[in-house]
């Protein structure tokens, strides 16, 4: 195996997914609920037929690095289950919406982060009306101050 295949983005984005998918379902040991671990355990599934199939690839696929704003995307994934712990769902959520829509957005004029801000809340005030109010689902509230 070449060295470039270990930075391959199935090889490193599996073998990340799996360890944390892995730390997680080493957490949730709570027998009330099998939900965590099917979803965790189908992460981890998948995480280890993503870093098999880069090990597992001819030579002649290219091999693509992950770029910075690749990079931030997936760190803002993995913070948002510490987020909603600390400051609530909602915000993580709005926050979450505006970081990727940042990080993807080219033009940064102040009307453009003015609407993405606006359509950003909007996206949360809906879910909130949906599944907060509508459903009655109660979401994490974050630490009390």
């Amino acid at each position: 195996m070449t060295t470039s295949r270990w930075w391959s983005k199935n090889f490193v984005g599996g073998a990340v997914s799996l360890i944390v998918s892995l730390i997680l379902l080493a957490q949730n040991m709570e027998p009330s609920s099998r939900y965590p671990w099917f979803v965790l355990g189908g992460m981890s599934l998948f995480s280890t037929l993503m870093i098999v199939s880069s090990i597992h690839s001819s030579n002649k696929d290219s091999v693509r690095r992950y770029s910075v704003k690749e990079l931030l995307l997936m760190a803002v994934l993995f913070l948002n289950p510490l987020g909603m712990k600390t400051i609530g769902f909602w915000m993580t959520a709005f926050l979450e919406i505006f970081l990727f829509s940042i990080l993807v957005e080219t033009d940064f004029t102040k009307k453009k982060v003015f609407s993405t801000v606006l359509f950003c809340l909007l996206c949360v005030t809906v879910s909130y009306c949906i599944f907060a109010i509508g459903l009655r689902i109660r979401c994490p509230r974050g630490m009390s101050l």
